[in-house]
C-alpha cells in the first residue's frame, strides 16, 4: 500500500484548508467594505439630521449662533465620532477575522500532517511489518505454545 495514500489525505487537506483561508480572506476584506458603507451611511444620515435642525431653527425664527450653533456643531461631532467607530470596529472585526483564519489554516496543516503520519504508521501492520507485535513468528523467535 505504500505512503500514497496519507500523502494525498495531507495534499487535499492541505489544499481545502487553502481553499478556507482564501474565503476568509475575503469575508474579512467585505467586512472592511461594509464597515466603510455603514460608515458613509452614517454620516449622509447625520448631515440630513443637521439639515433638519437647521430648518427647524430657521421655521421658529431662531437665528443661527450661541447655544444653537453649538447644537449644529454637536451633531456633526457625533455624527463623525460615530462613523469612525464604524469603521474602526469593522476594521478591528476584520482583523481577527484574517488571524483567526492563519491560525485555522496552520491547524489545518497541523492536523492533516498528523493524520497522515497516524495513517502511514497505521499503514505499515497492513503490509505486513509485523515487528512490534509480539505475537508474530518473527518476534523474538518462533511462537511457544
Amino acid at each position: 500500500m505504500g505512503y500514497g495514500l496519507p500523502i494525498a489525505f495531507f495534499g487535499l487537506n492541505y489544499l481545502l484548508g487553502q481553499k478556507q483561508y482564501k474565503a476568509d480572506k475575503k469575508a474579512a476584506s467585505e467586512m472592511e467594505r461594509r464597515a466603510q458603507v455603514n460608515a458613509d451611511l452614517r454620516k449622509e444620515k447625520g448631515r440630513r439630521l443637521k439639515g433638519e435642525q437647521r430648518a427647524r431653527y430657521g421655521a421658529s425664527g431662531v437665528k443661527e449662533s450661541g447655544s444653537v450653533e453649538d447644537v449644529l456643531q454637536q451633531t456633526e461631532q457625533d455624527t463623525e465620532m460615530d462613523a469612525m467607530n464604524i469603521i474602526y470596529n469593522g476594521k478591528m472585526d476584520a482583523l481577527m477575522k484574517k488571524r483567526q483564519a492563519k491560525l485555522n489554516r496552520f491547524g489545518s496543516l497541523l492536523g492533516a500532517a498528523a493524520q497522515s503520519a497516524d495513517m502511514a504508521s497505521s499503514n505499515s501492520s497492513y503490509n505486513g511489518d509485523t515487528s512490534g507485535d509480539p505475537n508474530s513468528s518473527d518476534f523474538m523467535g518462533p511462537r511457544r505454545r
